[in-house]
């Protein structure tokens, strides 16, 4: 009788520990073969900071949208980087980029000083900067010998360095809605230039030399300009959009 009734007490035992096991299981991952147990131990990638992020550490901020932007660039071969409203007052890191950014567009932010980062993307031709409070172009701008399409309307820049007319491709400039006060005859050597625009400046008139360049595209309303005409022997005249100045 003592036997029997043992024998039923480890049957019952083995099998009250069975049921603790089963409900340990979890529902079936998505992938066939891989069990969760619910007993299995957290785990944290920060010790005891109880943080499930694998960016986090510690006390340090989380990795930041811009970092996420360039880190998907590089996936997708570091052609193109967007980091538009992304509420900078300065650039994260872009040397991983350097020798494959072609294109890169900062517009919407707070920079008020030009990043020195973008001197060295030597492969950059489309650089957009709308909508800053940046006041000065640097002279080393030239060093961006393949920037074919250049924006920074909208910002506060009073004058242009003479670096910037030394850009040998450079095909698209906008300079629109500055507070720009004159516009060097030096534009002349910009020898690819297409479309200029200089719409909502302060400028009071535009150098001669503007007739030698093959554009296709001019604007310059909005500025204290008289009506301006173009010579009558000017072989490709551009497409003026406005020829009516503000006044003063």
């Amino acid at each position: 009788m003592v036997s029997v009734a043992l024998a039923e007490s480890r049957r019952a035992g083995t099998e009250e520990e069975g049921g603790r096991e089963r409900q340990q299981l979890l529902w079936p991952s998505p992938n066939p073969g891989d069990i969760v147990f619910r007993s299995s131990t957290s785990r944290y990638f920060c010790g005891e900071g109880r943080s499930n992020s694998p960016f986090d550490s510690g006390d340090q901020p989380l990795i930041s949208p811009s970092e996420v932007a360039i880190l998907e660039s590089m996936l997708e071969g570091g052609f193109r980087l967007s980091l538009k409203a992304h509420f900078l007052v300065s650039l994260p890191p872009l040397s991983p980029l350097s020798l494959t950014l072609t294109c890169l567009n900062l517009s919407f932010n707070g920079l008020r000083v030009f990043p020195a980062e973008i001197l060295e993307l030597t492969q950059l031709r489309v650089l957009r900067m709308r909508n800053n409070p940046v006041q000065h172009i640097p002279n080393d701008i030239k060093r961006l010998e393949k920037l074919e399409d250049f924006c920074i309307s909208f910002n506060a820049l009073t004058s242009l360095p003479s670096g910037l007319f030394e850009l040998p491709s450079l095909q698209t400039l906008d300079v629109s809605h500055n507070s720009i006060q004159h516009l060097s005859r030096n534009i002349s050597k910009l020898r690819t230039l297409q479309r200029l625009n200089v719409e909502s400046n302060e400028l009071i008139g535009l150098p001669p030399s503007l007739l030698s360049l093959p554009l296709t595209h001019l604007h310059i309303s909005g500025n204290y300009l008289h009506p301006f005409l173009w010579r009558e022997n000017c072989r490709s005249p551009p497409q003026v959009r406005s020829t009516q100045g503000r006044h003063a």
